[in-house]
């Protein structure tokens, strides 16, 4: 980290927790924003040092993210005393929101860290799901993640994920950590016995299930977990092509048509096409 002693700081700049000057003079707020993302990234503390609008605002950020606003750091010695920077403490998963004869559970690949530190699913900026799940007929209202615990009791909807360790990156998420986590996603689904779950995104129904989901064919598909119908959706993340995005909307349409027409009807597979994990 370059620290740039010896200047006079902007009305934008970056400090450390120790006040010192990092970097100065930025074009605007947007490049002030990401240059602190990215100092931050590697378990280093850093502050952003907003003053264009007179009174100074200050934002703390931590692994790539703002965690939120701070006092000014006093001038003088006692900024100087402050405690050595440390990593973040490890953020914890989020925890399944399920209960017993649920209508539908939407299964992620694995807690996004970014969800793990607000605390609420799919809450990440640019991810699609609350938005489009409020205009699909499976929930009223216009909700957004921190409405995620009403789920299960007032629109008999869980959320869960295959994998419960948070990644940033999905795609760190290997073939070996699906399998293995495989076992107790099953038990999680087998204890709530929902009529339906839908996974968010293909990954791990794929590496589940190869070769029964025929390409680019997003929907219901001719297998069940606990007893449960399985139905597949593009993934809601920003990064999904929006070729594959368009899908999102008829999926959540057609389950919600599915579950008004057959509300809660045997879980049992009857079906001698079906496969089951």
């Amino acid at each position: 980290m370059t620290k740039a002693s010896g200047l006079a700081p902007t009305e934008i700049h970056i400090t450390n927790a120790s006040g010192e000057l990092i970097k100065n003079a930025f074009r605007d707020r947007k490049a002030a924003r990401a240059a602190a993302r990215k100092l931050s990234r590697g378990g280093a503390v850093v502050y952003l040092v907003d003053a264009t609008e007179g009174a100074k605002r200050i934002v703390e950020y931590r692994a790539g993210y703002q965690v939120g606003s701070t006092a000014p750091p006093h001038r003088g010695t006692a900024s100087r005393r402050l405690a050595p920077e440390r990593p973040p403490a490890p953020v914890e998963t989020l925890p399944d929101l399920l209960q017993p004869d649920l209508e539908l559970v939407f299964v992620g690949l694995n807690p996004a860290e970014y969800s793990a530190r607000v605390g609420h699913y799919y809450s990440k900026p640019g991810n699609s799901f609350w938005a489009k799940l409020s205009v699909s007929g499976l929930v009223t209202g216009d909700l957004r993640c921190e409405d995620d615990h009403r789920l299960p009791a007032e629109f008999g909807i869980g959320l869960t994920d295959v994998v419960k360790r948070v990644v940033t990156d999905s795609a760190k998420v290997s073939r070996a950590e699906i399998r293995d986590a495989w076992p107790d996603f099953k038990e999680r689904i087998v204890a709530v016995a929902p009529r339906m779950v839908c996974f968010n995104g293909a990954k791990a129904f794929g590496i589940m299930f190869p070769r029964v989901r025929a390409a680019c064919t997003w929907g219901r598909q001719p297998v069940s977990v606990g007893g449960a119908e399985v139905w597949v959706m593009p993934a809601t993340s920003r990064r999904t092509q929006e070729k594959d995005a368009a899908h999102i909307p008829r999926v959540l349409k057609q389950m919600a048509q599915a579950l008004d027409a057959r509300h809660r009807p045997t879980h049992s597979a009857s079906s001698s096409d079906q496969v089951t994990r």
